[in-house]
């Protein structure tokens, strides 16, 4: 199973765990408060597995390209509790006035993850001392914006981060000394 497919199934995981908690709270066998907490602990947990998912994809990439092993950088994933639960107390005000309460209690649980294994992947390609830079992988589906912020395959510094909107799913595609070389 591929890197995207991985944080696929980790995001998808995460929305439907998102959207349970929204519907169990709209039955009444949660409180807002519960709801709430669970939302955020939810993502938390959604945002520590990203983390780990894209440092140790990036160590496999760099592992193939390079011909040599190379270990994750062990990035931690800091903890969002504050905003996520601005974040969940918004989505929760919001249900009985949005049209599809489930999509919108979707996109929150699946953006996120995907949100953080992109910033998680841009950290630790800045901090493998073999990646020189990146180009933007597109998504088989890249929308306009993102074919834009490709450049044409352009290539960035390894410290620059890649621009990125709500359930992006390209990824940074590294460049390291020995293919610049």
């Amino acid at each position: 199973m591929s890197y995207l497919d991985q944080l696929h199934r980790l995001a998808d995981g995460t929305a439907d765990r998102v959207v349970a908690i929204v519907a169990s709270w709209q039955d009444g066998d949660l409180t807002e408060e519960e709801a709430t907490a669970l939302i955020v602990a939810v993502i938390e947990a959604g945002h520590a597995q990203a983390t780990v998912l894209a440092d140790a994809g990036l160590a496999a990439d760099l592992t193939v390209t390079t011909g040599t092993l190379v270990a994750p950088v062990a990035l931690v994933a800091a903890s969002q509790a504050v905003r996520l639960r601005k974040a969940a107390t918004t989505l929760l005000a919001a249900v009985e006035d949005t049209p599809d309460p489930q999509a919108r209690a979707r996109r929150l649980g699946r953006s996120e993850p995907l949100t953080r294994a992109a910033e998680a992947r841009g950290e630790a390609i800045a901090a493998q001392p073999d990646v020189t830079g990146w180009v933007r992988q597109l998504n088989p589906d890249a929308c306009q914006l993102c074919v834009w912020w490709s450049r044409d395959g352009r290539g960035w510094p390894a410290d620059h981060p890649m621009p990125t909107h709500p359930g992006c799913t390209c990824t940074q595609q590294p460049i390291t000394r020995k293919e610049s070389a």
